[in-house]
């Protein structure tokens, strides 16, 4: 049973820092905050109402933050409070935890005053693995036990608090975890402590330790609570069994090598002639491994009580205070830790200016010690840090007021001096991070009404809207600014709910500086953000007053989204610098023109790394890093680009690098590892050079783009994860399956290849792959091609299809040429597949050494026509009969016939397709260094016929509304189809289970019908989940694609449901007619240019040399 409790006040969290922050009516002294837990004296808390009045607390307190330092709640005495210090609605009495027992009984104060109250000093309080919003509360109740001894003995006892939001807590009934009372826990429980260790991940579970007189308990914790504890009776000495506390402070607890080392103080004798002593005991941290006989303690007479104790961050010291010596005492306990040695004997001393009699020493997470230095009085004085604890013999220290002031270091300032307050320092739990298992906080947003047109927004409550200390937000909706501001982010950290977005609208700028953007995964799941919504107007130019704009900088990251950036049509992106991590899509670019300059485009990308390491929050796979559809003049620069997930990921799960529709652009400089494409095009004119593609399924493939140019790059096509599985490719040209380095494809008319020169290939299936890239297809130049292994008669350099116009009465110097390449260790140099390239290879009638081609081949293998392979059965629409080859005389830069070879070795040319004219000199490296002339005329345009007369130009016209409308129905199927998702919602569906299938289906219903066949097979194959909200989503897709409507069958469904299911499968599905009406466009284009060529062919008086 739950105890709800309601807070009521809202405002942004408190930040606890190194600097005092005021909370309503006190000051506090938190983990991260050493400035003091001041609380004006009085104990006048009977009157409280419901806002906590600063009370100093009498018996105990602690405080809870989130992992960012922002506090959730704090416990004074009998009561809980939110961040802002309000109690609860319903009155004071509703904050009372603890249960009554009998009269009142005395409570040791440490600071040396009895009152009369009940609940011991310690209270631990440590969230629940995984809850993200439960925290385990274990305190401790003190009551007489009415015996004859009438002593005061402690019971520990526990509750479970849930943070449901700042203004509600529920707390749980109690539950006592003592099965008795500590009996001889001394006077008012002076001999009784109490620590908890950190969680151990592989464990999973903390242990919490109850020591009293020289016996211990240890609890297990997990998410739930073991409440049989294991009992140590550590039987220090028959002679000395009388054990009492000090004026106690907290203990030490230290986990290392797998041992927990437990220090605390106590004295032994007789309380007239007490013995003070530390006492240690050292026992496994594996809750099973625990009993008397794994464990092992002692202790150390000291010369006086012990007040203060802590460890330094590297376990190796212990800093303890004296209640009547002055300085602050320490041990070297590293040896001990370690197991090298026993508990050590010698105390050591450091000196700090001022008197630390009456102090508590505690560490914070900045790694410093501190203590309160009271020179003069209790009430007065300064607080003092252990700047280096980890090295006593070399610390310094540094004083400060309470007002966080510095004092000078030679002499003491009294501070508040005429106003009486009382110092305690906050208790925590030795060696946690505040991170692990904590929760995070929601942020307001601001109040834009309040915000200038341009701000810089930086950690400190007062250098940013959320008043964060640390610069870290958490938003739970989207962060929208308004137009015509200008908001700069100097090392923030925002984190974003799942789906939301970073709004900048037209007019507006969001620069980033040194700050990140990322999903707010707020109890340990993890979530996807929408990332960065760039508002745009693509009728305006990309003025930064008609567009949203994004800048972002050096040490900026953008990780965990959907969307990293969506760049709305004009909208501006400038990556000047920064990281993308582990985004669906890093950068997405919607259709935009500039309107008055056509080939301009404001956004660019330069210096910037995009990441992919692991699989998505959300489950899936990355699809791509920039995604660019119908825009211009992008260019990407200097730039990295890495997919470093599991080499047990298949290629297509790995996402594609760059992808893009109609778009022209710049990828220069660039190093791109371990994708499924490079880059993917469909039209658009890309320019692709001075890169790095190493370790990638596949380089760069080029759909019916135009003018391309790919220059000076190095492919090396090994890799090291698994091929791809289950591709699907309507009616695949050549080879489009195997894996390559580049694959230029184009549509036989449009002149695809601008430039295609000093390439480095290496490794890998096809080198680079030339499909029907036009008549007047320019020359493949510079490039060399080594260890190319080889699809059947294709290898290093492939031309397929129509890259000559020579049968359509062009002359033999028209088309695809390769000159001055170098080839090695690769069965096949030269290849044509069932198409052809330009007749002349090398300058008809060639009469220097810059005519001949200048290829330089090895020879390598025994294959016949390895160095010039020619189909001999080729469409008879694009065959020619010879090829002529112009070579030097040199055996490396010639064709080797039989009788050249020995022992039988085949020619390296087909001899029956190619005639090789020799020149009569040996290949010098000054043939290949002027222009070689050859190929195509190079038309920077669609126009790809020289002779047109007004038929043929209307015909080109028509073909090219024919290719912009296929161009614009494939983008939309592929939008559609899946809902653009494929790769992410195949995964989602071959890993349903029972928990999400309903959700998975209604995903897979709203397709409507555009489900790929891949995606339908694989739900129909995955037989977990609810039947009916599978049969439902099936239903909402039929008719299915015709090929996947077999796997119904298969399906191990209820058979009715099965039947329903086949009723509904008449009729064609959406998705197949829209690839049918994309396919009769392509079959009518094909009518077009046949027309064309032979209308072309008819007017021409050209004649063709042989």
């Amino acid at each position: 049973m739950m105890e709800n409790i309601n807070m009521n006040n809202s405002s942004s969290p408190m930040v606890t820092t190194l600097t005092t922050n005021s909370i309503p009516g006190f000051n506090l002294l938190t983990d991260n905050n050493p400035s003091g837990l001041s609380f004006h004296a009085g104990y006048g808390y009977e009157t409280l109402s419901h806002m906590y009045p600063g009370f100093t607390p009498v018996f105990t307190h602690q405080i809870v933050n989130d992992k960012d330092g922002n506090i959730l709640f704090f416990i004074i005495d009998n009561y809980i409070y939110n961040k802002n210090g309000f109690g609860f609605e319903t009155g004071v009495n509703t904050g009372y935890f603890h249960t009554v027992y009998g009269d009142l009984v005395n409570f040791y104060d440490p600071y040396g005053t009895e009152t009369s109250y009940r609940l011991h000093n310690d209270i631990i309080i440590v969230p629940v693995p995984g809850s993200c919003n439960e925290f385990h509360m274990f305190y401790v109740l003190l009551h007489k036990e009415g015996d004859a001894s009438n002593e005061l003995r402690p019971r520990i006892y526990y509750k479970r608090i849930t943070f449901v939001n700042e203004n509600e807590i529920q707390i749980s009934n109690q539950v006592q975890l003592s099965s008795d009372a500590f009996t001889a826990a001394c006077s008012n429980a002076s001999c009784f402590s109490m620590d908890i260790t950190p969680y151990d991940e592989t464990l999973e579970d903390y242990l919490l330790v109850v020591q009293w007189i020289d016996e211990y308990e240890v609890f297990q914790v997990g998410t739930t609570l073991n409440t049989i504890p294991k009992y140590i009776d550590e039987n220090k000495s028959e002679d000395l069994d009388t054990w009492f506390g000090a004026k106690r402070p907290d203990p030490v607890l230290i986990v290392n090598n797998e041992t927990v080392y437990y220090i605390n103080s106590a004295s032994m004798g007789s309380l007239e002639s007490p013995d003070p002593t530390i006492n240690h005991l050292k026992f496994p941290r594996n809750f099973s491994l625990i009993s008397n006989s794994t464990c092992d303690g002692g202790y150390l007479i000291t010369t006086d009580n012990v007040i203060g104790m802590e460890n330094s961050p590297n376990n190796n010291y212990v800093y303890f205070t004296y209640e009547n010596s002055n300085g602050i005492k320490y041990l070297n306990i590293g040896n001990y830790i370690n197991n090298s040695s026993s508990f050590p004997s010698t105390i050591y001393s450091i000196y700090p200016i001022g008197n630390y009699t009456q102090t508590q020493i505690e560490r914070f997470n900045d790694g410093k010690l501190y203590a309160l230095n009271h020179h003069s009085n209790i009430n007065k004085g300064t607080y003092t840090s252990i700047n280096n604890p980890n090295s006593p013999t070399t610390t310094n220290f540094t004083y400060n007021c309470f007002n966080s002031l510095e004092v000078e270091s030679t002499f003491i300032i009294d501070c508040d001096s005429t106003d009486f307050k009382r110092y305690i320092f906050n208790h925590q739990i030795d060696d946690s991070d505040y991170t692990t298992n904590y929760p995070s906080v929601y942020c307001v947003q601001p109040d834009w009404s309040t915000i200038g047109s341009t701000e810089t927004w930086s950690p400190g409550v007062d250098n940013n809207p959320f008043r964060s200390e640390t610069g870290v937000v958490y938003l739970e909706d989207d962060f929208e600014i308004p137009s015509c501001k200008y908001i700069q982010l100097n090392d923030m950290e925002f984190h974003f709910a799942e789906s939301k977005k970073a709004i900048v609208n037209t007019g507006s700028t969001l620069r980033l500086v040194g700050s990140t953007l990322t999903s707010a995964d707020m109890c340990g799941e993890t979530v996807m953000w929408g990332g960065v919504y760039l508002e745009g107007n693509s009728a305006l130019d990309q003025s930064t007053s008609n567009q949203g704009r994004l800048r972002m900088d050096s040490g900026s990251e953008i990780s965990n989204a959907t969307n990293g950036v969506y760049v709305e049509g004009g909208g501006i992106c400038e990556i000047y610098a920064g990281t993308f991590k582990n985004n669906y899509i890093s950068i997405n670019m919607a259709q935009y023109t500039h309107p008055t300059l056509p080939d301009y485009n404001a956004s660019f990308i330069q210096l910037a790394d995009f990441i992919n390491d692991d699989v998505l929050n959300n489950g899936s796979y990355p699809s791509k890093a920039v995604y660019m559809s119908s825009v211009k003049g992008i260019d990407i620069t200097y730039s990295s680009f890495v997919n470093t997930m599991s080499n047990t990921l298949r290629a297509n799960y790995r996402g594609m690098c760059i992808r893009s529709a109609s778009s022209d652009f710049v990828l220069d400089d660039c190093e791109i590892n371990g994708y499924y494409y490079v880059v993917y095009t469909a039209g658009g004119t890309p320019e692709i050079t001075s890169n790095t593609f190493e370790n990638n399924f596949r380089g760069i493939y080029t759909g019916t783009s135009i003018n391309v140019d790919v220059s000076n790059n190095l492919f090396d096509g090994d890799y090291s994860f698994l091929p791809p599985q289950r591709e699907l490719f309507p009616n695949p040209p050549p080879y489009i399956t195997s894996q390559y380095n580049v694959y230029i494809s184009g549509d036989g008319v449009n002149n695809t290849v601008y430039k295609f020169e000093g390439n480095t290939i290496t490794n890998g299936t096809i080198g680079s792959l030339f499909y029907s890239t036009g008549p007047n297809a320019v020359q493949a130049k510079d490039n060399s091609y080594s260890n190319i292994t080889g699809a059947t008669n294709a290898c290093a350099a492939v031309a397929i299809g129509k890259n000559s116009n020579f049968n359509s009465g062009s002359g033999g110097d028209y088309g695809l040429e390769f000159r001055c390449n170098s080839f090695s260790t690769s069965p096949y140099a030269l290849s044509i597949i069932d198409g052809n390239m330009r007749k002349y290879q090398g300058e008809y009638g060639a009469s220097s050494g810059s005519d001949y081609a200048g290829n330089c081949f090895d020879h390598y293998g025994t294959n016949a026509g390895r160095d010039f392979y020619v189909d001999l059965d080729i469409v008879s629409s694009l065959n020619i009969q010879h090829y002529d080859y112009y070579s030097h005389a040199d055996d490396a830069h010639t064709l080797l016939e039989e009788d050249e070879l020995i022992n039988g070795i085949p020619s390296s040319y087909t001899q029956s397709k190619v005639t090789e004219y020799e020149y009569s000199n040996d290949f010098t490296s000054s043939d290949c260094e002027e222009d070689t002339g050859g190929g195509g005329i190079i038309i920077k345009s669609t126009a790809a016929v020289e002779y047109q007369t007004p038929i043929v130009s209307e015909r080109i016209d028509l073909i090219e509304n024919i290719d912009t409308e296929i161009l614009l129905l494939e983008a939309e199927l592929e939008e559609t189809t899946d809902a653009g998702n494929t790769f992410m919602l195949l995964s989602e569906v071959e890993t349903m289970a029972d928990n999400n299938s309903i959700e998975i289906a209604e995903e897979i219903a709203e397709l409507d019908g555009y489900i790929s066949d891949e995606v339908a097979i694989t739900y129909m194959q995955n037989n977990s989940g609810n039947e009916f909200a599978k049969a439902n989503a099936l239903l909402e897709n039929s008719p299915l694609p015709t090929n996947a409507r077999s796997e119904i069958e298969n399906m191990d469904i209820n058979p009715g449901l099965k039947h329903i299911i086949n009723l509904n499968q008449q009729g064609v599905n959406v998705r197949d007619n829209k690839q049918a009406e994309i396919a009769k466009l392509k079959q009518f284009r094909g009518l077009v240019v046949n027309e064309m060529y032979i209308t072309a062919t008819k007017d021409t008086s050209s004649s063709e040399r042989q």
